[in-house]
């Protein structure tokens, strides 16, 4: 959604936060953290380590869950997030457009379409094993 300025060890130094290490798988060693918000929403600050080194990447990317995004807004979600870090406007670097709110919807609505299909494969399958074991 966003890309902040300040690097994660600063934020985290500053708001008391641990920053976890991980490996993303295709783009290699990343550092960051999931940070709950006072409305209950969570979101993600990841800093890759090819991005810093290779492209100067000043700080972490801020990823939210896409029905959050279609839901609220890209403008409304960032306020939310830098008033979360205590940042101002001037520390995004760069912010997604806000018509990728409707793209995130349309993510949403096929996540929640397949997951409610599993989920009915899931109850069949079940009820057609009880039938089989009688």
């Amino acid at each position: 959604m966003a890309r902040l300025a300040v690097r994660v060890d600063d934020l985290a130094s500053r708001l008391g936060f641990a920053v976890e290490d991980w490996e993303e798988e295709g783009l290699g060693p990343a550092r960051g953290a999931a940070i709950a918000l006072p409305s209950g929403r969570v979101f993600q600050l990841q800093e890759l380590a090819h991005l810093v080194e290779h492209f100067g990447a000043p700080g972490p990317d801020v990823l939210m869950d896409a029905t959050d995004v279609a839901a609220i807004g890209i403008p409304a979600l960032c306020s939310e997030v830098l008033d979360a870090l205590r940042l101002t406007p001037e520390s995004v670097v760069w912010l997604q457009k806000s018509e990728a709110a409707a793209e995130a919807a349309d993510c949403a609505r096929w996540a929640r379409t397949y997951l409610a299909e599993m989920a009915r494969s899931a109850v069949e399958v079940d009820g057609w094993r009880k039938g089989l074991c009688r």
